[in-house]
C-alpha cells in the first residue's frame, strides 16, 4: 500500500515535472512572458465595451500603419507586408470590424489586432492577391495602401510566420499532446514495474 502511494506521488511528480518542461519550451518558442502584461485599451465599437478594459474611439489611438513591401509571386499574385508604429504610450487592441479592416473585405482576419507599444515592421502579410488589385489596411483613422507596384521585400526583410499569430496555439495543442504522451508512457513503465 505504501510503495503503490509513493509510486503515485512519484508518477504525479514527474507529470508536474514534464508539464513545467514543456511550458516553459513553449513560452521560449513563442516569446511568451510571465512578467505581467502591459495595460492593454481595447479600441471597440461602444455596444461591444468590456469592463476588462476601457474603451477609445479612434481619435485617441496614435498610430502611423506602414506597408513595408510586397512579395510578388510568378503566378500573377502578391502578398503585401504591413507594419505599424505605435506612439500612444500603451498597447491597444482593436479587433477585426469596422475599426481595424482590409480590403478586398476577403482578407479580414490576417491583420494585426494587438498594437504594442513602438514599431513592429513586418506586422503582418495578407494573403496572395491578383496582381491589379490594390489592398488597403485602416486601423481607426490611419490607412495604409499596397499595390503590387510597392517596394518588393528584399532578402533581408524578416516576415511574420504564416498564420500571423496562430503559432503559439499550434504550440500549445502540441505541448498538451506532449505531455499526454508524457503520462501515458509513465504509467505504462509503473505498469511495467509493479507486474
Amino acid at each position: 500500500m505504501q510503495r503503490d502511494t509513493r509510486r503515485a506521488t512519484r508518477t504525479a511528480f514527474r507529470l508536474v515535472r514534464a508539464t513545467f518542461v514543456v511550458l516553459g519550451a513553449v513560452a521560449l518558442a513563442t516569446g511568451l512572458s510571465v512578467a505581467p502584461a502591459s495595460a492593454t485599451v481595447s479600441l471597440a465599437a461602444p455596444a461591444v465595451r468590456s469592463s476588462a478594459a476601457p474603451s477609445l474611439d479612434a481619435r485617441h489611438f496614435n498610430a502611423q500603419l506602414t506597408v513595408e513591401c510586397v512579395i510578388p509571386a510568378a503566378d500573377g499574385t502578391y502578398r503585401a507586408v504591413f507594419g505599424y508604429d505605435n506612439f500612444s504610450g500603451y498597447d491597444v487592441t482593436v479587433p477585426v470590424g469596422q475599426s481595424n479592416k482590409l480590403i478586398p473585405a476577403n482578407l479580414n482576419g490576417s491583420q494585426t489586432t494587438v498594437f504594442a507599444v513602438g514599431a513592429h515592421r513586418a506586422s503582418f502579410s495578407t494573403p496572395p492577391m491578383p496582381t491589379g488589385v490594390d489592398i488597403t489596411w485602416t486601423v481607426g483613422l490611419y490607412t495604409a495602401k499596397a499595390s503590387s507596384a510597392s517596394n518588393a521585400c528584399g532578402p533581408s526583410v524578416n516576415l511574420p510566420a504564416e498564420g500571423n499569430g496562430t503559432a503559439p496555439i499550434f504550440v500549445l495543442v502540441a505541448s498538451v499532446i506532449a505531455l499526454g504522451v508524457i503520462a501515458l508512457r509513465l504509467r505504462r513503465r509503473d505498469r511495467t514495474r509493479t507486474a
